[in-house]
């Protein structure tokens, strides 16, 4: 298992420099932060939020892809079968999954089984994930799984954590 973190901020994003992708961006706030990043790169992206779509719309570098599916009232996420059936449509270069909570051993965790099964097709359909978040999502479980911790994937914190050992996260310290 390869686990990479690396702490990003809102103008650098460490792992997610690149141009000329083809990108699945998950739902999240952590998300629409990548999307605002996203301004003045060449890129195709589909977002998986409202949110994230509106940051994109407009953006001349960007060439948006929207899927099919229901939106998620709480969340403005893009769920369901359609939406499933588009990802599956394609290739990405670049999945950016944003979890509800992560662990090593156990992998990254979703919202609810509809939002699972979309963060299980964009990973299946890219050649990499990132997973990006606020460090209180790392050592967080919800149900259910989306993803178990793969060597293609790295993970991407959002704010301020040290662990002692990643494999650990009983001895996680917060500065």
């Amino acid at each position: 298992m390869v686990l990479a973190v690396r702490k990003a901020n809102e103008n650098e994003s460490g792992l997610l420099s690149f141009n000329h992708e083809a990108v699945a961006l998950d739902s999240g706030t952590s998300c629409v932060r990548r999307a605002r990043a996203f301004a003045g790169r060449r890129l195709t992206v589909m977002p998986f939020s409202l949110q994230a779509t509106m940051e994109l719309f407009g953006e001349p570098s960007i060439d948006l892809i929207t899927p099919g599916g229901a939106v998620n009232a709480e969340e403005g996420s893009i769920v369901g079968p359609l939406a499933e059936a588009s990802v599956r449509a394609l290739r990405f270069d670049t999945a950016i999954i944003s979890p509800c909570g992560a662990l090593p051993a156990d992998g990254a965790t979703a919202h609810d089984i509809q939002d699972a099964s979309v963060k299980r097709a964009i990973i299946s359909a890219a050649r990499r994930t990132i997973l990006v978040a606020g460090g209180s999502k790392f050592c967080a479980l919800r149900w259910p799984q989306c993803a178990p911790f793969q060597h293609s994937m790295f993970w991407l914190r959002i704010g301020r954590l040290h662990l002692e050992s990643s494999s650990n996260c009983a001895r996680k310290t917060w500065k």
